[in-house]
């Protein structure tokens, strides 16, 4: 199952209950007419085991913030 970065748009509530929002990176994967199948409950971090990985992660999640961001809310609707 193919998979990218995407920038995902969530509503959050500070302490004083005022929603705001907020966006994360997370982890998109895709059925194979390229449709949203699924994605990571959670935001993702930056990792890899050397300097090289490393750099990869990031430039490949540096590609999801040219990409549309996606609404959390709306996905879940749909999935």
């Amino acid at each position: 199952m193919p998979w990218n970065y995407r920038v995902m748009k969530k509503e959050s509530k500070d302490c004083s209950g005022e929603a705001s929002e907020w966006l994360e990176l997370h982890e998109v994967y895709y059925d194979s007419k390229g449709n949203i199948e699924e994605y990571s409950e959670n935001g993702i971090c930056v990792g890899g085991s050397n300097l090289k990985e490393l750099e990869l992660d990031l430039l490949h999640m540096f590609e999801a913030l040219k990409k549309p961001v996606l609404d959390a809310d709306e996905l879940a609707k749909n999935l």
